[in-house]
């Protein structure tokens, strides 16, 4: 994955996942500690993250296919 891909992608995402994934991967926040910053419960961080990974998986399969 090429990093103008990976940009590309997490721009496409919805701002709350975005957020997440972005401090998940980037800055290595656990689901507790992203909960926490986020004043949302564990369960809604990780909803955020599992969904923000999924669309991130559709959006690179869909450029590796038109490629």
């Amino acid at each position: 994955i090429e990093r103008l891909d990976l940009f590309s992608g997490f721009s496409r995402l919805p701002e709350r996942q975005r957020e997440v994934l972005t401090l998940a991967l980037v800055y290595g926040y656990t689901h507790e500690e992203l909960a926490t910053v986020l004043c949302v419960p564990i369960g809604t961080a990780k909803a955020r993250m599992r969904r923000g990974v999924r669309q991130l998986r559709v959006f690179f399969h869909e450029a590796a296919l038109s490629s």
